[in-house]
C-alpha cells in the first residue's frame, strides 16, 4: 500500500492524474488483495475441519503438538493478509518451538502434523469448488505463497532440531 500512497502523492503534487501504468499496478494490487482475502476466508471457514483432520490421525501424546495447528493456521492467515512472512518470523516460531518442547518434549510430531496440515489445506485451496468464485489471474500465486509460508515454518523446525541435537549425531 505504500506504493499506492506514493503514486497518489506524486500525482497530487504534480497536479496530474495517475497514468495508465500506475492504474494497472493498482488493478494488480487490488486483484492480488482480493485473492489473498478470498483464501484467508477459505482458511478461516475450514480451519476447524482442517485441524480435526490432522489431529484425528495422532495419538494422545502427539495431540499436544497438534493443538498448535490452529495457531499455525491463524498465523498463516495473518501472513497472507499482510502480504509478507514477517508475522511468521517475528517471535512466533521461537515461542511455538519453546512451548512444544516444554509440553511435548519433541517437535517431531508437530513437524509431521504441519506437513499433513499443509497437504490438507493445499488440497482444499486447489479444489475446483474453491477456485470457482475468484479471478484466477493471481489465485495460484497466492496459493504458492501459502505453501511457502508452511515451508518457512518447517525449515525453522528443521533448524531447531539440528540445534538441539548433540554434535556428532545424525538425523
Amino acid at each position: 500500500m505504500d506504493a499506492l500512497k506514493q503514486s497518489i502523492e506524486a500525482a497530487r503534487e504534480q497536479g496530474r492524474f495517475l497514468d495508465q501504468s500506475q492504474m494497472e499496478r493498482f488493478r494488480v494490487l487490488f486483484q492480488k488483495s482480493e485473492a489473498r482475502l478470498y483464501i484467508a476466508k477459505l482458511i478461516t471457514a475450514h480451519a476447524a475441519e482442517l485441524v480435526e483432520a490432522v489431529t484425528s490421525n495422532h495419538t494422545n501424546s502427539d495431540g499436544i503438538a497438534c493443538l498448535y495447528c490452529a495457531d499455525v493456521l491463524r498465523h498463516i492467515t495473518y501472513s497472507l493478509l499482510a502480504g509478507n512472512e514477517s508475522i511468521l518470523e517475528d517471535d512466533f516460531l521461537d515461542r511455538l518451538i519453546k512451548d512444544l518442547v516444554s509440553l511435548a518434549g519433541s517437535i517431531e510430531p508437530f513437524r509431521q502434523a504441519i506437513g499433513a496440515l499443509k497437504n490438507a489445506l493445499l488440497e482444499l485451496l486447489n479444489a475446483p469448488t474453491s477456485r470457482n468464485n475468484i479471478n484466477q489471474d493471481y489465485y495460484g500465486e497466492i496459493v504458492n505463497k501459502v505453501a511457502n509460508d508452511f515451508d518457512i515454518i518447517t525449515a525453522h523446525f528443521r533448524l531447531e532440531t539440528h540445534r538441539d541435537r548433540p554434535q556428532g549425531t545424525s538425523p
